[in-house]
Formats: structure tokens, C-alpha cells, sequence
């Protein structure tokens, strides 16, 4: 994960003398970044899975990505899907909740 993350943040840094040639180091120094460099591998590491518990729902499980906003550098946008059907359910439940809450307050 470490050296395909890195690609990224090269790619985003455009040409920057300074990460290539810290690349450059680390290929000349190490084997296993020579061949994990070779394999061009892209991945983010903003990626994972999130456990929440809320009163009267109870524990909803979340993948979640955060994907970088290219033209706003230090930007990024995070989208939180449910994994299980029962984890839809209880993001349902509390969309509605929230949603019949604030219909009372403009009353």
C-alpha cells in the first residue's frame, strides 16, 4: 500500500524534482521498492471500514473512501457507503428521524 499511495502523491505533485529524486533513492537502495516501484500500482489509502453505534439504531458498520479534489490541493471529499442491508436500514432510520425532526421545527 505504501509504495502505490506514494505513486499518487506523486502524480498529484506533478514534477517535483524533490520526489523524484527521493524515488530515485529509494530504488537504488532497496530491492522490494525496485520491484514494488516496477508493478506501477495505484492505490489510495484512504479507504477502510468504520464501525459507529447510535442510540436507537445501534451499531452500523461503514466503508468509507476519501477521494482528493485535484483542483483544490489538501481537499478531499469522503463518501461513507453502508455495508449490510441492516446497515441501510439504520442509515434509513435515521435519515427519517432527522428528517421528521427538522419538518417540526419549521412549524
Amino acid at each position: 500500500y505504501a509504495v502505490a499511495s506514494f505513486r499518487i502523491d506523486m502524480a498529484r505533485a506533478g514534477d517535483c524534482a524533490e520526489a523524484a529524486a527521493l524515488a530515485a533513492e529509494l530504488q537504488a537502495s532497496s530491492a522490494d521498492f525496485r520491484r514494488l516501484w516496477a508493478e506501477n500500482e495505484m492505490r489510495s489509502h484512504w479507504v477502510g471500514i468504520k464501525r459507529i453505534e447510535r442510540p436507537g439504531v445501534g451499531a452500523i458498520t461503514l466503508e468509507y473512501q476519501a477521494l482528493a479534489i485535484d483542483s483544490s490541493p489538501g481537499l478531499s471529499l469522503m463518501v461513507f457507503t453502508p455495508v449490510t442491508p441492516a446497515d441501510v436500514e439504520a442509515v434509513a432510520s435515521l435519515m427519517s428521524d432527522r428528517a421528521g425532526r427538522l419538518k417540526k421545527e419549521k412549524r
